[in-house]
Order: C-alpha cells, then sequence, then structure tokens
C-alpha cells in the first residue's frame, strides 16, 4: 500500500469496518507498507506457525480477527505491527459474500445473514 503511519492505518480500518475501537500493537508513528491478514482466530499465539508463516511475506503489519498479549509481544518483538478488530468483525465481509452466493445457489429457499458485533467493550 501507499505507506502511511500504523495510527492512520488502524483509524482507517475502524472508519471501513464501521467499528468503534481497533487494538493496536506497535509505534503508532512506524510505516505501514506491506500488510498480512490474519484472519478469524489466527492471530492468536496457539496459530504461531502461521504467524511465522505469513512474516515470510516481509510484512510490516498484521490486521488480525483476534490475538493475545503473547501473539502481540512475538510481533513487537519482530518488529512488525499489529492492528486487530475482532474476530468475527474480521470474518463479516466474507461470511456476507458468502450468503449472497448461497442464497442464488438454493433459491427460492430463503438464505438470511445474521450479523455479529463486537461481544466486548472498553472503558
Amino acid at each position: 500500500i501507499k505507506p502511511v503511519t500504523l495510527e492512520e492505518f488502524a483509524l482507517n480500518v475502524k472508519k471501513k469496518l464501521k467499528i468503534p475501537r481497533v487494538r493496536v500493537t506497535g509505534k503508532p508513528s512506524r510505516k505501514v507498507r506491506r500488510i498480512g491478514g490474519l484472519w478469524g482466530g489466527l492471530g492468536l499465539s496457539v496459530n504461531a506457525d502461521f504467524i511465522n508463516e505469513i512474516l515470510k511475506y516481509n510484512i510490516d503489519t498484521a490486521i488480525a480477527g483476534e490475538t493475545d498479549e503473547y501473539a502481540m509481544r512475538a510481533l513487537v518483538d519482530m518488529n512488525a505491527g499489529l492492528v486487530e478488530v475482532g474476530h468475527e468483525i474480521s470474518e463479516e465481509p466474507g461470511l456476507r459474500n458468502f450468503t449472497a452466493a448461497l442464497r442464488k445457489k438454493t433459491a427460492p429457499l430463503p438464505v438470511h445473514y445474521c450479523s455479529n458485533s463486537l461481544p466486548w467493550s472498553l472503558f
């Protein structure tokens, strides 16, 4: 992508996904140029093999559905930024597309999409 700061990238992600907040790991002023996707729970430390695999693509920032402090610390130690949006939120676009495709394939059977929202709040 066109280089932006981690803060700008995180705010843009928040705006595009229409969510009230994201969690960010790394210096807000660091430059973001190459992004890797850790959708759903792939940003959790139990998925360290996947995190290591995505780092091989020379990303400087990951966008994750869900992460934990162990993975956050590992990414900081590997000099990579992280933006966490929420497990369900990260899967919403794909599920909306899947619902539309399924609706076409199964017509006239009704297919409904049920939106997810963040299950937590920050105070």
